[in-house]
């Protein structure tokens, strides 16, 4: 038995791998179960928040692989986060959501427009911009998702009239 060579021959070694690689994708496939049941019970506002978590942490990602060179990381990061924000622009109701919707639509172009920039200048400022817009966006949609919650669980009270009134 050779015992000054690596372990890569003991046939322990092979068993041990693939018992971490069986284990690493069991929490792999639970993670993904439990992701994808948090997006089907998600209320609308909860999946546009989730939308906004992912674009931040994608543009965050690409910030930290652009500080160690890494440019192949940066673009995928940077077109992830454009193909979430082009989900959001497709997921906007123009005809129902009036000024609102043509608003976002456009703040969502311009931000499209800075990452394809970023992309192209690798310039930190951009991604950076980018970050504090699609922050500042989560912020008011999760304040938007907390007050209709709120309206939600206020109870409800006839009036005079027998009519439903909600105590608002």
């Amino acid at each position: 038995m050779d015992v000054g060579g690596g372990f890569e021959t003991c046939p322990y070694y092979t068993f041990l791998n693939l018992l971490l690689l069986k284990e690493r994708d069991m929490a792999v496939e639970q993670a993904s179960r439990y992701r994808k049941s948090q997006i089907d019970t998600a209320s609308p506002g909860k999946l546009v928040i989730m939308l906004y978590e992912g674009a931040i942490r994608f543009l965050n990602e690409a910030r930290e692989f652009l500080s160690q060179n890494d440019i192949e990381k940066v673009n995928n990061r940077l077109i992830r986060a454009q193909d979430i924000i082009s989900e959001l622009m497709m997921s906007l109701n123009m005809k129902e959501g009036g000024q609102i919707a043509s608003n976002l639509y456009r703040l969502y172009d311009y931000l499209k427009w800075r990452l394809v920039e970023a992309n192209i200048s690798k310039n930190p400022d951009l991604i950076d911009e980018a970050i504090r817009i699609m922050s500042s966006l989560k912020e008011a949609w999760e304040e938007a998702v907390k007050n209709v919650m709120q309206d939600k669980t206020r109870p409800l009270e006839l009036s005079k009239t027998n009519k439903v009134n909600l105590m608002r």
